[in-house]
């Protein structure tokens, strides 16, 4: 092990730069609604072989080779840096799982299609590599995403895609707003990292999200065609709101008030 390498590896995830974000609420909900919502919908079976792409700092690599019962990590980066950060670490920490770290672009991989049972890519990594749409597709055309949900893998990115449009219509009770708020970004594939913002619209409170509302989350019980009026004032690309209207017809005209605004609305 390089000790000068590894003393700078750990220091630069408190610096200046990062320590802010690393430390921040913000940051710490984020780590613990990405994880909540894996293990929730993705069990991992024994001796089931986890890939994960875009290793960046490392937390959930180190988090998934202690979730491996009797299974491997394969850990991908095309940044040398981040390969290297990986390996020396687990080994200056000890971690005592089977991780393999390969640093190369995934899509150059040969062999990658039969390698894995679950494949992740989270964080930022699936954003800023701009390969998120080109893996999706190679899943598909590979077969290579393997989450347990359908029986058939050629059919496992449209179930993936069926099982989490079903998931947006499924509020638990111990969930306060702004959990939903996070859970509903994630469902819906919204980057993490967008700011989430308070707002009141007829005395109401919801969440706008994205610098420019991409989305406007209202979870207030007994919303009303006028409260719809005000939220398309937000401009948003869609409205999520609770199934709680007074009837089919107050649900039916908030449903017309948006369209007529460009605007979807998705219950939840």
């Amino acid at each position: 092990m390089d000790r000068d390498f590894l003393l700078k590896t750990y220091g630069r995830c408190y610096d200046a730069e990062a320590g802010p974000w690393n430390l921040s609420l913000q940051n710490k909900y984020l780590e613990f609604a990405i994880t909540r919502f894996f293990e929730e919908n993705f069990p991992i079976p024994r001796v089931a072989a986890l890939c994960n792409i875009g290793i960046g700092a490392g937390y959930w690599d180190r988090y998934l080779s202690y979730r491996l019962d009797g299974g491997t990590l394969t850990s991908i980066d095309i940044q040398e840096i981040c390969c290297r950060q990986l390996e020396e670490c687990l080994a200056n920490e000890r971690n005592p799982n089977p991780v393999r770290v390969i640093c190369s672009d995934v899509m150059l991989l040969d062999g990658l299609a039969d390698s894995f049972d679950i494949v992740t890519m989270v964080g930022s990594a699936r954003m800023e590599s701009g390969l998120r749409e080109d893996f999706l597709a190679f899943c598909r055309e590979k077969s290579v995403l393997d989450t347990g949900i359908a029986p058939q893998a050629e059919d496992v990115i449209g179930e993936l895609a069926n099982r989490m449009n079903a998931m947006i219509h499924r509020v638990k009770p111990d969930r306060s707003d702004l959990d939903m708020v996070f859970e509903v970004m994630l469902k819906l594939g919204v980057p993490l990292d967008f700011p989430v913002t308070e707002v009141s619209v007829n005395g109401k409170t919801a969440y706008s999200v994205g610098e420019d509302c991409l989305l406007l989350v209202c979870l207030t019980p007994d919303i009303q065609p006028e409260d719809m009026e005000q939220m398309a004032e937000y401009a948003p690309k869609a409205v999520i709101s609770r199934d709680s209207f007074t009837d089919d017809t107050a649900m039916a005209n908030a449903w017309y008030i948006l369209r007529d605004r460009g605007v979807d609305l998705k219950l939840v």
